[in-house]
């Protein structure tokens, strides 16, 4: 049984980055990313700030949870 543990709620910071907007967008929280991605809050931050670092297999798990092709994730990645 697979465990959804992405956390969505309504929240005001600045966009870090496309994907950040994404996700904000979509409702995903730090927290919950950071759970769900086995990583720490910062880790997440990093991410946010710098996409280009995030493991594929985070990508893959983001795309599971959010119902988006792998390709449009990329695409707000390296979107610049």
């Amino acid at each position: 049984m697979k465990v959804k543990r992405f956390k969505k709620a309504a929240y005001k910071t600045l966009d870090k980055s496309t994907l950040h907007k994404f996700l904000k967008e979509e409702g995903y929280v730090r927290g919950g990313l950071a759970i769900d991605l086995d990583v720490t809050p910062m880790t997440i931050d990093r991410y946010m700030n710098n996409p280009q670092k995030i493991k594929v297999e985070h990508i893959k798990r983001i795309c599971e949870e959010t119902n988006v092709d792998a390709n449009f994730i990329f695409s707000l990645i390296y979107e610049n």
